[in-house]
């Protein structure tokens, strides 16, 4: 009889844990990732020259890695928390249909940027809903700047040795946010970037090529272009797949303990 006791106590015992105090887990999932979209890089002085056309607006694409730290639990029901990383290698080009100087000088060029965008984001996931939404920051380095013109012209800095147009850019923060649907192992989401810095350094810009800020060929360079910031946004479809890497907890199908690629039931508890 005290046998049969103490077995009916150990199981109400470990069944009370595991509703309670260990009814919640701790995952981690990683995966690639990668994103379409526009990119929009904007200058209040390129906007107001009459003497210059281009286009805002421009394909954005990248592509990488992507990791997360996850926490489920009993409450917030529906609920699951996570900071996930990201590194992701983007492109993006800046078109000019047309730049004419004082001098009657007439070009037209492409500025192709590759960048890499280190991501934190703290997001929060309805599981009954399959929705998440995410706010974040974005690291953004340049990796290399490529300027192609229609006129050759030793002026360029493209043209010269001693220039490299990537040291005219410097690092730049952006605020990310991002709403999607998570379902099996995929994330898509919409994600918009907003910029808390300017891409430029040394009071440059997109047109500052050697040829355009020469006032032996463009005098009125100096008075139209007055320290007006360059900024980039983004918005972005994001598509990521994912795998499970560790776990720790009790949604696991039932399992308490540490698991390796094992899928965590999200609903496990739910309505329990």
């Amino acid at each position: 009889m005290k046998n049969i006791i103490a077995i009916l106590l150990f199981i109400s015992i470990n069944t009370s844990a595991q509703r309670s105090g260990n009814a919640r887990t701790v995952f981690t999932n990683i995966g690639i990732k990668t994103t379409g979209g526009t990119s929009l890089i904007t200058n209040k002085n390129i906007k107001a020259d009459e003497k210059v056309s281009f286009n805002n607006f421009a394909l954005y694409y990248s592509y990488g890695l992507t990791a997360s730290v996850s926490y489920i639990g009993m409450k917030p029901k529906n609920a699951i928390f996570s900071i996930q990383g990201e590194f992701l290698r983007g492109q993006f080009a800046h078109k000019f249909t047309k730049i004419e100087t004082e001098s009657k000088l007439i070009y037209n060029k492409n500025i192709d940027y590759i960048i890499d965008n280190k991501i934190i984001t703290i997001r929060y996931e309805n599981t009954k809903q399959n929705i998440f939404v995410g706010l974040g920051y974005k690291s953004s380095l340049f990796v290399s700047v490529n300027e192609q013109n229609s006129i050759n012209n030793p002026n360029f800095y493209s043209q010269k040795d001693n220039y490299n147009l990537v040291n005219f850019y410097h690092d730049y923060g952006s605020i990310v946010f991002d709403f999607g649907i998570s379902k099996y192992n995929f994330l898509i989401s919409l994600r918009v970037t907003t910029p808390i810095l300017d891409i430029n350094k040394y009071n440059k810009n997109p047109l500052y090529d050697g040829i355009y800020n020469n006032t032996d060929l463009n005098n009125s360079y100096n008075n139209k272009y007055n320290n007006a910031k360059t900024y980039q946004f983004t918005a972005q479809l994001t598509l990521a797949y994912r795998i499970p890497f560790i776990s720790f907890g009790r949604a696991t199908s039932g399992h308490d303990g540490f698991s390796i690629f094992k899928k965590v039931n999200k609903t496990y508890y739910w309505g329990k």
